[in-house]
């Protein structure tokens, strides 16, 4: 009896972790011209911004002689609070957490900008919206894991 209760448990830790292994793939395959430039999870829904690599290549440059960006903090926020709202209209207040200046793959820079909820309170995991502007002022379309395939 102890035998089998053993390979039971045996067994069904080796299907954990095939399924721990499998929810990593990811679920497109990766296209050359296209780059994520943020993902996020934002109340049960996940997010992607995927950008062409020739948009991002097309907006201004912050070059490494400039002390400043070409796009001020303030407006990438406020770009990015825009967005938030077209994405999750149910949303009544939104709070700005942080900008953050990043770089793509590519070596070029863009803003995201992290947002929580403000008119809901959520216990247990803590839940961003993320997101990313790039140095023109133009934000990136969202994409649900549902609408991503």
């Amino acid at each position: 009896m102890k035998r089998y209760a053993f390979i039971l448990i045996v067994l069904g830790c080796t299907a954990c972790q095939h399924a721990t292994v499998s929810s990593r793939v990811p679920i497109r395959p990766t296209n050359p011209e296209w780059t994520d430039l943020s993902m996020c999870s934002f109340w049960d829904t996940n997010y992607f911004f995927p950008c062409p690599r020739s948009q991002i290549s097309s907006q201004p440059q912050w070059k490494p002689e400039e002390d400043y960006p070409p796009l001020p903090p303030r407006k990438a926020e406020a770009a990015a609070l825009a967005q938030a709202r077209l994405i999750r209209p149910d949303v009544t207040e939104w709070l700005s957490l942080r900008i953050s200046l990043t770089r793509s793959d590519t070596g070029l820079w863009y803003y995201v900008v992290t947002f929580a909820r403000g008119d809901a309170l959520r216990t247990g995991r803590a839940d961003y919206l993320e997101v990313p502007v790039l140095m023109n002022g133009e934000t990136v379309q969202a994409f649900t894991e549902a609408n991503k395939k």
